[in-house]
């Protein structure tokens, strides 16, 4: 469980002894008594005092001293739950502290508002004002408080599932405290590194930052705090499957929690009760710790909480047997998520927060896939590719808001003052939330099951489902939806890594292999793929399919396979989620046809490349003069300028070199002369493409990213506003790719064809040449985005 420093802790003592007139000294006995009461946990009577002191002071105008004693009183509510009330409360006292210009004010009514928010469920909202109050604390010096916006921010990066950047910040947080001799807050550090470490599957290294956080909150005697490790120490028990020892530990934290009446941290103690009690199999005591869990999240406006309460109680139905109750819950609890979600505006943080809620979306597709109801489809679209669904392009106005953000971010990769430097910051902030609340109709949502039918037209889409204990594919036609079940996710993970070393060995190295034993090697794989190719098809593929284009959906490790491998030629494009079909294929505009960019000067770090300028050449030469714009060698280079003439390109086609970063997907990308073009450049990016060619090896790959898929530089350009993107699943032979390219641009622009039928007869051809019959040097090019 989370330990947050509030800002009632930093806040007693603040308000001074007051003096002078009668009516002034009587404030200062409310606020004397208000104080005690707080100090007791008599949180209600402490505010009743505190409003008695304020009518005091805001009719002497004392401003000062009104400023306190709403944060007083809204720290407070924060302390008994009520975050709905200590927000408003917060933001009185914001506005007269800038209008007073008191910076360490403002300092300490943002932490204040900052927890308000998170306790009411906000993430955005109180990532938004701990990140304006690590730059407060920093402009006036206050490390003590520096310390403590680090610490609880680290714990909203948490929750969004960013939890290695969440560590680093308590790790400066927990140096910060030991600096200023804050003992209790080092507890809280230490407490809250633990959960990153828990989170990030080091158990050894939470359970050691638990236990010395225990120490100090045991010799301070902070029940309170001794709580909240306790929680988490039960949270490891249950994740390490000791029930009896984990139902232990949340029965101490409850306890403490209740003595103390706090309301948040009682209600996650119940429901992780109710989980331990669940694993021990017993279902109506799980079912009434939910419950109560339920009512208390409600009560004090907790949304995360009361989501995670209702998949609980989803889980505990279906385990009864109730299965129309738990499809009940699991969409209410889906309801919140979508909610919250849509509060977040910076997309980052709203892909991973998507990302740590993956779980409920599982559940209730699980449920429904062992039921064998097909409209377990439309919860799978409710979970995937929501960040490319609401970047959809079609709408005038957010395309312009989106185009201010893309330039204050070129803005700020240029040397500028820090105070220039925070200006731009906040209205980007600015920017990305009014981005973030443009609604389009579409866009942001998934299809129903009606719209899915209509999407698939004279074609077919084949949507797949990876789960932990079963699996299934759902062929979507005009006239039906139907499901069939697959192996668990494991097995088809085996078989997928198989497949794909069986293709790939040509293009795969082995340290101190010599010729003779890499020869050996290939020759034993290329006996293996044809059978593993046809063994993979008959497991996972659904049978016959009608004539026409065919879109896939992939699932988890299903994004690496070669579908047009084992699909007997069917033009095949495949996308992350099949709602992102209404919002492509609109026509381009942009007034030239192609943008080559191609053999770049690139430094020794690049093996060369042979065939990319002939490869290029071999492609204008297909246009009619002054339809293309190249740029090879030094033109081939990074700049403002670039990024403005791709947007006037219909097809951009990149002949270099790529790298997809798996860790840190914002740094994957396109080598170009001088600086690389990276996916973080790429997402900010607005194009009018009807294509984009990435003629490099492994750019369809990326960072999966649950409810995603994979981030990579496809994901990026179909974000940028692409209708599709050619990429590679493995590395590709140069001369092959040279010879692939000139079969599919002839298709494309000479024959007319549309993209999926240029890249199926492309490889065709390929495979009937016997130079090029082996897979390896055609299979790994496929077609991402709109499939007509």
């Amino acid at each position: 469980m989370r330990t947050f420093v509030t800002q009632s802790a930093l806040l007693v003592g603040l308000a001074v002894a007051l003096h002078g007139q009668a009516e002034r000294k009587q404030a200062a006995e409310h606020v004397k008594r208000a104080r005690a009461m707080a100090a007791q946990q008599k949180h209600e009577q402490a505010i009743a005092e505190f409003e008695r002191a304020l009518s005091i002071h805001r009719a002497s105008k004392d401003r000062f001293q009104e400023v306190i004693l709403l944060s007083n009183m809204a720290s407070s509510w924060n302390e008994l739950g009520e975050p709905d009330k200590a927000i408003p409360l917060f933001e009185e006292a914001l506005r007269i502290q800038h209008e007073t210009k008191d910076a360490t004010g403002v300092a300490y009514t943002l932490l204040g508002l900052a927890n308000a928010h998170w306790f009411g469920g906000e993430p955005q909202q109180a990532f938004d004002a701990y990140r304006r109050l690590v730059s407060q604390t920093r402009a006036i010096g206050n490390e003590p408080l520096l310390a403590h916006a680090l610490n609880n921010g680290g714990l909203v990066l948490q929750s969004l599932g960013q939890d290695r950047e969440a560590l680093e910040q308590h790790q400066q947080a927990l140096s910060l405290f030991q600096k200023t001799a804050q003992r209790g807050f080092e507890g809280y550090a230490l407490n809250n590194a633990g959960m990153a470490h828990a989170n990030l599957g080091d158990a050894r290294s939470a359970r050691s930052h638990y236990e010395r956080a225990l120490a100090i909150f045991r010799e301070l005697r902070d029940a309170p705090s001794e709580a909240y490790a306790l929680h988490n120490m039960g949270d490891l028990a249950l994740r390490a499957g000791d029930h009896e020892q984990a139902i232990q530990f949340y029965r101490q934290s409850l306890e403490r929690k209740r003595a103390a009446r706090d309301r948040y941290g009682e209600a996650w103690s119940l429901a992780r009760l109710a989980e331990a009690n669940h694993a021990k199999g017993e279902i109506d005591g799980a079912r009434l710790l939910a419950n109560q869990a339920l009512s208390i999240h409600r009560a004090i406006g907790d949304q995360a909480g009361e989501a995670n309460a209702l998949a609980s109680l989803g889980r505990l139905e279906r385990a009864a047997g109730n299965g129309k109750l738990a499809r009940e819950r699991f969409e209410a609890a889906i309801d919140i998520v979508e909610k919250t979600r849509g509060s977040i505006a910076t997309p980052e943080l709203r892909g991973s927060y998507f990302a740590t809620r993956q779980s409920i979306f599982e559940q209730l597709t699980d449920m429904l896939v062992e039921a064998g109801d097909a409209s377990a489809i439309v919860a799978m679209e409710r979970s995937r590719a929501r960040l490319l669904l609401d970047s959809a392009r079609g709408d005038a106005s957010y395309e312009r808001v989106q185009r201010q953000i893309f330039a204050l971010g070129q803005r700020l990769r240029k040397t500028l003052s820090a105070a220039d430097t925070e200006t731009i910051r906040e209205r980007l902030r600015i920017l990305i939330a009014q981005a973030g609340s443009m609604k389009t109709p579409g866009r942001g949502t998934a299809a129903t099951a009606a719209e899915l039918k209509r999407a698939a037209g004279d074609g077919t889409i084949v949507e797949y489902w990876l789960g932990e204990r079963r699996s299934a594919v759902f062929t979507i036609t005009r006239a039906t939806i139907v499901i069939a079940p697959l192996p668990p996710r494991g097995e088809i993970e085996r078989r997928v890594t198989a497949l794909i070393a069986a293709l790939t060995a040509r293009g795969a190295s082995t340290p101190r292999e010599t010729a003779a034993q890499r020869a050996k090697r290939i020759a034993a794989e290329d006996a293996k793929w044809r059978g593993e190719a046809a063994a993979f098809a008959k497991l996972i593929w659904p049978g016959t399919i009608a004539a026409g284009p065919v879109l896939v959906v992939p699932h988890g490790a299903l994004a690496h396979v070669p579908f047009s491998l084992i699909t007997s030629g069917a033009s095949v494009t495949t996308a992350p989620s099949a709602s992102l079909q209404r919002h492509l294929g609109n026509a381009s505009r942009a007034p030239r046809a192609l943008a080559v960019i191609a053999d770049p000067v690139l430094g020794n770090d690049w093996p060369p490349l042979a065939f990319a300028a002939a490869e290029a050449a071999s492609i204008t030469a297909m246009l009619p003069a002054g339809e293309a714009t190249v740029r090879t060698r030094e033109r081939a280079a990074r700049g403002p300028e670039l990024f403005s003439e791709l947007a006037r390109h219909r097809i951009l086609h990149f002949g270099t070199h790529a790298e997809v970063n798996h860790s840190d997907p914002g740094r994957s990308m396109i080598a170009l002369t001088g600086a690389p073009i990276t996916l973080e450049d790429i997402n900010n990016m607005r194009i009018d493409a009807d294509l984009v060619v990435l003629s490099a090896c492994r750019t369809a790959l990326g960072q999966e990213l649950r409810g995603e898929g994979l981030l990579g530089l496809t994901h990026g350009f179909l974000h940028a506003g692409a209708n599709r993107v050619l990429a590679t699943l493995w590395s590709v032979d140069d001369q092959a790719t040279a010879a692939f390219m000139r079969e599919f641009y002839s298709n494309l622009l000479r024959k007319r064809l549309s993209p999926p039928k240029a890249l199926s007869e492309a490889q065709a051809a390929m495979r009937k040449n016997p130079r090029w019959l082996h897979p390896w040097y055609w299979a790994g090019f496929a077609l991402h985005g709109y499939w007509r």
